[in-house]
């Protein structure tokens, strides 16, 4: 057996080290995480950089839920969010990044930036350097995959993708995304969403906390097929959900998960990497429409062709639709976000 071989015991034993922690709370992640460990290791390929690049993202999954622990323990409970939040979703690579990042615009808006996703809580102690830290692993990451920032540009400060709040659940599809983990992703979807929606609930209401009165605005693509346990634990979540052509989304989608395991996996398998792809669409997809046939979800629809052709008639829509406020100040601020975001600004794709 390889002496650097993820286990369960091996990821767990790391981040207490690095947190100074030792408590990971209730065991309901167990599983999750010992699906994750074998997947990867049986069906991800990964070689040797691709396994310190897995040592270090589960590091930091475990030091985060290491951290929520602790902060559940000696602080009191977050107050309630300020007012339901909005969320972004829809099948991959349909524009959901895009308009996302043009809500996040708005002043009375918070899109959480990809610094306080991807570590929501500092360390107990210490000066906080999460900043510092996501700016030099976004650095790293770029280096070990030069094209992927034509695919999913990815700033520190810049509003991010929330599903790296489920993570520390191990029930997350976003944990798919590293690296071809086939087996946990069957896993995973056959399991029940209450536990790590629960504890996005909680990491929302603490990030609220960073953004008094403003109205959280989220995105991600991986909580298309779960609007139901969205709604059940945050009554009346205000959705958008963005579509397009699938066959230009399909080749895109699977030219993204190419970038991404190429940074823990030499030569990823393109034609096992087409078959993630088609399943996990046709999945999202039929979820998604047996939620909104049986559930009573406030969902604005938005198609990619009218996002790209006029981005500021379709978000003053959203605003009409969701009876938000829409002011000059707003569209001011979204006309600039549009023009400093224009299509195919890192690269074409």
């Amino acid at each position: 057996m390889r002496r650097d071989r993820l286990t369960p015991a091996a990821v767990k034993a790391d981040a207490a080290a690095t947190a100074g922690l030792d408590d990971f709370g209730a065991d309901d992640f167990e599983e999750g995480l010992a699906v994750f460990c074998h997947s990867a290791e049986t069906e991800g390929s990964i070689d040797f950089a691709g396994r310190v690049v897995l040592r270090t993202f589960l590091r930091r999954i475990m030091c985060n839920r290491l951290l929520l622990v602790n902060h559940r323990k000696t602080s009191p409970g977050p107050p309630g969010l300020a007012q339901p939040p909005l969320i972004v979703l829809g099948l991959p690579r349909t524009g959901t990044t895009y308009l996302h990042r043009l809500l996040a615009q708005d002043p009375a808006a918070y899109g959480p930036p990809t610094w306080q996703v991807w570590r929501p809580l500092p360390r107990p102690t210490g000066p906080d350097k999460r900043r510092e830290i996501t700016a030099r692993a976004i650095a790293d990451m770029h280096k070990l995959s030069p094209g992927l920032d034509a695919r999913h540009h990815v700033h520190t400060d810049e509003a991010e993708e929330c599903y790296h709040l489920l993570d520390p659940s191990f029930r997350s599809a976003g944990l798919g995304m590293i690296c071809q983990v086939r087996g946990y992703c069957d896993w995973s979807r056959a399991q029940d969403p209450g536990p790590a929606y629960r504890m996005y609930h909680e990491y929302l209401r603490l990030i609220q906390q960073t953004a008094p009165g403003k109205r959280l605005t989220m995105k991600t693509p991986l909580h298309t097929p779960y609007m139901e346990a969205i709604e059940e634990e945050i009554p009346g979540t205000l959705f958008v959900q963005t579509h397009r052509d699938l066959t230009q989304v399909a080749g895109s989608f699977a030219s993204l998960c190419y970038s991404m395991f190429s940074v823990t996996a030499p030569k990823p398998d393109p034609d096992a990497i087409g078959d993630i792809v088609i399943e996990l669409m046709r999945w999202m997809a039929q979820r998604s429409m047996e939620q909104r046939a049986r559930c009573d979800l406030a969902v604005v629809d938005v198609q990619y062709t009218d996002l790209v052709t006029d981005p500021v008639a379709t978000v003053r829509r959203i605003y009409q639709e969701h009876e938000f406020e829409w002011t000059p100040d707003i569209e001011a601020a979204v006309t600039a976000g549009a023009a400093q975001r224009p299509q195919h600004k890192q690269g074409k794709h």
